[in-house]
C-alpha cells in the first residue's frame, strides 16, 4: 500500500448551529442527533456526542430550515410533536480532520521518528522532524453506529537509501564482500569453494538474501555486477499505514455512556508490523463529566501475527479533558491519556505503566494547533527489538543486548568509516574477548528517550 486512498470533500460547508440552552444556564452549540420520551443525543462542534436528559434541558433553539424554534415546553414536558423526529433517518454526519505531525506517536512509540532516525543513522531523539499527514474520516449514524478511517502518510524522505555505507555488496543490507578474497584465490590457483566456483555463473543461482550473512559466501555465487552499494529497504513510504474503526455509541443514562468497537492496523512496509486487530470498549464514567470528561477505555489484541502483533495483549486507558471556552470562536481543550500494558509484548510479557501522554491544543474556529508530550514511566516496557529495530531495517546484526537496561543500539554509531575505525581498534586489542564484546557494546548503547515532544497543525469539516 504504498499511497492511502482517502476520497475526501474538499469544500467548505458552513453549517447552521443548533443552540441547547441547560436549566442552569450553560448554552451548548452543535446539531441535534436523536430524541427520546427521556434524553436528547447532542453533537457539540467539538464533535463530543451527549446523552442529556430532557428535564435538564431550558430549550433548544433548532436551525436546520434556518430559523429559530424555541421548543422550552416541548422539552420540559418530554416528546415534541414540533421536535424534528428520528422517524425516516436523520441525515448521517461526516466529519474530517486534517492534522498534520511532526512526528507518528502512538501510545508512547515513536513509529515515524525511530525510523527516521535508523534510515539517517541518528541517535534516537525526544523530538524529530518526521513530518506526516494525518486525515480522520468519520461517517457517524444518528443511531450511534459510526465508521472511521484514520491515516498516516510520511512527507518527507519517502525513498530507500543506502544507510550501511557499505561500497561493496551483492543485495540490500547485505554484509560487504572483500574483493581481496577473490584475488588471493586466484593467486593461489583455488578458483572454487568445494564444488562451487567462486566466478559467475548465470545458469546457477545468483547472491542474494537467502546465502547467508558471512561476509564471504560459500555457497552462493557472486554477479559481479551485483557488487555495488545498495539501498536499503528503508523509504519513509513504509510508515503509511491506515486504522479502520467501527463502532457503537451507547447512551447509558447515569451509569454513563459506553463505546463498543474494534479496529484494525494495515502498514504498507510488509515486513515489519503489517497488521492487527484489537477490541475496545469505552466508558464514560457518570461522574465529573462537565469538568475533566473522564473515559475508562479497555482495548484488547486478538490477532496472532508475532511481526504484527508484537506490541502485546491488552492496554487500559484512563483519559480526561476540559474545553475552556467552551462555544466560543477561541477554545483551549488539555487531555490526557495514562495507558497501561499487560504485556508489553508477546516475548518478553513484561507489565506495567506504558505512558502518560498530554496535550494542549488550541482552537481557532475550524484551524486548531496541538503541543503534545508522552512520557514513558516504566522505560523496561519500550526496552525490546520491537519497539527499536536493531540496525536497518531488514537486518538484525546487532541485537539488545538486554531488555531491562533501558538501552538500545543507538543507529549513529552503526556504520561508516568513522564506527569501523573503532570497532577495527577493539578488535585489535590485546585483551580477552569478553572485554572486546563489552568496550563495543558500550561504545554502541544509548539510553532510550523517557519523553516525547511533538506538534500539529489542522483543521477540521463538517458535512
Amino acid at each position: 500500500m504504498k499511497i492511502i486512498l482517502f476520497f475526501y470533500l474538499s469544500v467548505f460547508s458552513m453549517l447552521l448551529s443548533d443552540t441547547m440552552t441547560m436549566k442552569n444556564g450553560e448554552k451548548i452549540n452543535g446539531n441535534f442527533l436523536e430524541q427520546s420520551p427521556k434524553f436528547i443525543i447532542f453533537k457539540k462542534d467539538s464533535g463530543e456526542i451527549l446523552s442529556i436528559n430532557r428535564s435538564e434541558v431550558q430549550n433548544l433553539i433548532f436551525n436546520e430550515t434556518g430559523r429559530p424554534l424555541n421548543v422550552t415546553e416541548e422539552a420540559n414536558r418530554g416528546i415534541s410533536d414540533s421536535y424534528p423526529s428520528t422517524e425516516g433517518g436523520n441525515p448521517v454526519t461526516i466529519s474530517i480532520s486534517h492534522e498534520f505531525v511532526s512526528d507518528f506517536i502512538w501510545r508512547g512509540n515513536s513509529y515515524g521518528g525511530n525510523y527516521m532516525s535508523r534510515r539517517n543513522n541518528e541517535k534516537y531523539k525526544e523530538t524529530t522532524e518526521y513530518y506526516a499527514y494525518q486525515p480522520n474520516l468519520r461517517v457517524q449514524s444518528p443511531s450511534g453506529l459510526y465508521f472511521e478511517l484514520w491515516g498516516n502518510m510520511a512527507l518527507k524522505s519517502r525513498s530507500d537509501k543506502d544507510s550501511d555505507l557499505r561500497a561493496l555488496q551483492a543485495y540490500p543490507g547485505g554484509p560487504a564482500i572483500d574483493p581481496d578474497y577473490y584475488f588471493k584465490r586466484i593467486e593461489s590457483g583455488n578458483l572454487s569453494d568445494g564444488s562451487t566456483s567462486i566466478f559467475y555463473d548465470p545458469g546457477k543461482n545468483v547472491y542474494s538474501a537467502t546465502c547467508g550473512d558471512q561476509s564471504v559466501p560459500t555457497n552462493c555465487l557472486v554477479n559481479p555486477s551485483h557488487l555495488r552499494n545498495h539501498k536499503e529497504k528503508n523509504g519513509m513510504w513504509r510508515t503509511d499505514g491506515m486504522f479502520t474503526t467501527f463502532g457503537y455509541e451507547m447512551p447509558g443514562g447515569k451509569f454513563g455512556n459506553f463505546t463498543f468497537g474494534t479496529w484494525w492496523y494495515f502498514e504498507s512496509d510488509k515486513n515489519s508490523r503489517y497488521s492487527w486487530n484489537e477490541y475496545f470498549i469505552w466508558w464514560s464514567l457518570p461522574i465529573l463529566q462537565d469538568i475533566l470528561s473522564p473515559q475508562l477505555q479497555f482495548y484488547t489484541q486478538s490477532s496472532q501475527d508475532g511481526n504484527a502483533g508484537a506490541d502485546g495483549g491488552n492496554y487500559i486507558a484512563l483519559t480526561a479533558s476540559h474545553t475552556f471556552f467552551e462555544g466560543n470562536f477561541f477554545q483551549i481543550v488539555p487531555s490526557t491519556n495514562v495507558g497501561y500494558k499487560s504485556p508489553n509484548n508477546n516475548t518478553d510479557r513484561k507489565s506495567g505503566f506504558n505512558d502518560i501522554t498530554t496535550s494542549l491544543k488550541f482552537l481557532l474556529g475550524d484551524f486548531f494547533f496541538s503541543l503534545n508530550h508522552a512520557h514513558r514511566p516504566d522505560i523496561a516496557l519500550h526496552d525490546n527489538d520491537s519497539s527499536f529495530y536493531t540496525s536497518i531495517e531488514n537486518s538484525n546484526a546487532y541485537s539488545n543486548l538486554s531488555s531491562y537496561d533501558g538501552k538500545t543500539v543507538d543507529p549513529s554509531k552503526l556504520f561508516g568509516f568513522k564506527n569501523e575505525l573503532v570497532y577495527n581498534t577493539i578488535s585489535e586489542l590485546n585483551i580477552d574477548s569478553l572485554y572486546k564484546e563489552y568496550l563495543a557494546r558500550s561504545y554502541q548503547y544509548q539510553k532510550i528517550p523517557r519523553n516525547l515532544f511533538w506538534i500539529s497543525v489542522g483543521f477540521n469539516q463538517s458535512f
